[in-house]
C-alpha cells in the first residue's frame, strides 16, 4: 500500500483512539485531553513536505490567510487571553483545525482509484467496531457508551462529544450510500448503520435520518413500489395498536427533549440554547470589536466560541476569512452530481445545529474520504472493486 495512503488510514485510527481517551478522561475525571490537535499538526508538516513544488504555492496561500487573519484579529483582543500560552495556542491550533480538511483533501485528491477501495477496507471494520459498542451501549445500559452524561437519551459508544458523534455517524451514513451507489455491494451495512444512527439520540442525526429518508423515497421512486406501502401499513398498524405504550416509551426515552420543547420556544429548541449564546457572543464584538474586526475576525476560541460553524468561522477570520472559506468550499464541491451536493448542503445547514464541524480535525478524516469516493464515477470504482482483493493480496506479498 501506499506510504502516504497508509498513513492516511494510521492517523485516522489513531484519532479516533484519542478521542475514546478523551470520553474516558471527560467521563471518568471530568477533564479535558489537552494537545490531541498535535498530532494533526505533525501531519500536515509531513503532508507539505511530501508535496511536488507545483501543489506547494496552493499549502501556502491557505496556510498563510488563515494564519494571517487570526493572528491580526487575536492581537486586536490580546487583554482577552488569560497568558501568553493560550494566546499562542490559539493562533496555531485554530488556523490548522480549520485548514486541515483543505489540506487533506489537496494531498489526496488525486490518488489511484484502487486506492480508495484499500482505505474502505480499512474503514468499514472501523466504522463496525464503534457502531457495535453502540449496539453494546444500548442494550447493556452501559453509562460509559452514553452520548451524555446526564439523563437524556443516547448512545454513541466510544464516540465523544456529541457534536463528534453526531458527525460520525451522518458521514458514515453519507460514505456508505455513495460506496453503495457506485460499487453496490454493501446495502445491509448501510441498513445497519441506519438503524445504530437512531440510538445516538442528537436532535442533528434524527433531522439528517428524516431528510435522508424522503431523498430514498422521491429519488428511488418507492410510491411506486407496493412492498413499500405494505411496510407502510403495517408499521402504521402497529403504531396504532401500541399507541398507548409508544407514548410512555417515547416520553420518558426523550424526556429531556420534550421537557426543552414545552418550556422554550422552537429556536431555542432546535438551536439547545446556542442562540442565547449567540446573543451574548453579539453583546461581547460589540463593546470590544473595531470596525477591521468585522473583516478579519478577532476572538478567543477558549471562551466565547458560538458552536454554530460558520458563524464561528466569522468570529475567528472575519468576514475576509469567511468568504475564503465558503470560495474553498465551493471549489471542492462544484464538480460534485446531485446527490452529493444536496446532501452536503445538508450537512452544512445542520453544522450551525451542532457547531464544531469545520474546526474538529478527526472528522476531516471522514469528510475527505467522503469526497474522494464523490471524485469518481460508477464505472470505475465498479471496475476497481473487481480488481481490489487482487491488488490488496497482490501488496501484500
Amino acid at each position: 500500500m501506499n506510504k502516504k495512503i497508509a498513513l492516511f488510514s494510521i492517523f485516522w485510527c489513531i484519532n479516533l483512539f484519542f478521542i475514546l481517551i478523551y470520553k474516558e478522561n471527560y467521563f471518568s475525571f471530568n477533564i479535558h485531553t489537552p494537545f490531541i490537535w498535535i498530532l494533526d499538526f505533525i501531519f500536515i508538516i509531513y503532508l507539505i513536505w511530501s508535496q511536488p513544488k507545483e501543489q506547494l504555492k496552493y499549502f501556502f496561500v491557505i496556510f498563510f490567510i488563515f494564519m494571517f487573519l487570526k493572528i491580526l484579529g487575536s492581537l486586536s483582543i490580546l487583554n482577552e487571553y488569560k497568558d501568553n500560552k493560550q494566546f499562542l495556542i490559539d493562533i496555531i491550533r485554530t488556523p490548522i483545525n480549520y485548514m486541515f480538511p483543505f489540506f487533506l483533501y489537496l494531498s489526496f485528491k488525486d490518488i489511484q482509484k484502487k486506492e480508495i477501495i484499500k482505505i474502505f477496507n480499512t474503514y468499514k471494520y472501523l466504522s463496525l467496531l464503534i457502531q457495535i459498542t453502540i449496539l453494546i451501549g444500548f442494550i447493556f445500559s452501559i453509562h460509559f457508551f452514553e452520548t451524555y452524561r446526564g439523563n437524556r437519551f443516547g448512545y454513541s459508544g466510544i464516540l465523544y462529544p456529541s457534536s463528534f458523534s453526531s458527525y460520525f455517524i451522518i458521514l458514515n451514513l453519507m460514505i456508505l450510500y455513495f460506496y453503495n451507489e457506485k460499487i453496490s455491494d454493501i446495502k445491509y451495512f448501510l441498513y445497519f448503520s441506519f438503524i445504530v444512527a437512531l440510538l445516538i439520540g442528537t436532535k442533528t442525526v434524527y433531522m439528517f435520518l428524516g431528510v435522508f429518508i424522503l431523498y430514498i423515497f422521491v429519488t428511488k421512486k418507492l410510491f411506486k413500489n407496493r412492498y413499500f406501502f405494505i411496510l407502510l401499513t403495517v408499521i402504521g398498524v402497529s403504531l396504532f395498536v401500541f399507541q398507548s405504550k409508544l407514548k410512555i416509551y417515547f416520553y420518558n426515552t426523550f424526556s429531556n427533549l420534550i421537557d426543552l420543547y414545552n418550556n422554550q420556544d422552537v429556536i431555542t429548541f432546535i438551536f439547545s440554547y446556542r442562540n442565547i449564546h449567540l446573543r451574548e457572543i453579539f453583546d461581547y464584538i460589540q463593546n470590544h470589536w473595531s470596525f477591521y474586526n468585522y473583516l478579519i475576525g478577532g476572538i478567543n476560541r477558549k471562551q466565547t466560541l458560538a458552536e454554530m460553524s460558520l458563524i464561528d468561522i466569522f468570529f475567528n477570520f472575519g468576514i475576509l476569512g469567511l468568504i475564503f472559506y465558503l470560495g474553498l468550499i465551493f471549489l471542492f464541491i462544484k464538480n460534485k452530481n446531485f446527490s452529493f451536493k444536496f446532501f452536503f448542503l445538508l450537512l452544512f445547514f445542520l453544522t450551525a445545529l451542532a457547531g464544531n464541524f469545520f474546526n474538529t480535525t478527526v472528522i476531516a478524516y471522514s469528510l475527505v474520504f467522503m469526497l474522494l469516493i464523490a471524485n469518481y464515477k460508477n464505472a470505475d470504482l465498479h471496475n476497481i472493486s473487481k480488481k481490489s482483493d487482487h491488488l490488496i493480496k497482490k501488496d501484500a506479498n
